[in-house]
């Protein structure tokens, strides 16, 4: 599943985080929260770590918005590939 499915979505939320949010990162959302297109959101409690801090956050996930992708946006890699419940920074 990371090989086929999850990897290949976080190239560009990657690329994204890696030209400009190095120098802040920070577990916090980056943006306002997609809209749920499929009508199935749950919320998700990831521990973020980092080499300052541990922080909780609760992301909404569902098929068609990724907790790995939502992390990445944040600055952090999921430590499993559908549903982490930790993640450390990039």
């Amino acid at each position: 599943r990371w090989n086929r499915e999850v990897l290949p979505s976080l190239i560009r939320p990657y690329m994204k985080v890696a030209r400009g949010r190095f120098s802040d990162l920070s577990a916090e959302e980056p943006h306002s929260p997609a809209v749920c297109r499929c009508g199935a959101p749950r919320p998700l409690r990831v521990l973020c770590v980092s080499m300052e801090r541990l922080e909780e956050v609760v992301l909404t996930v569902c098929p068609c918005r990724l907790a790995a992708i939502q992390l990445v946006e944040r600055g952090f890699f999921p430590c499993a590939p559908l549903f982490p419940t930790l993640a450390v920074s990039l």
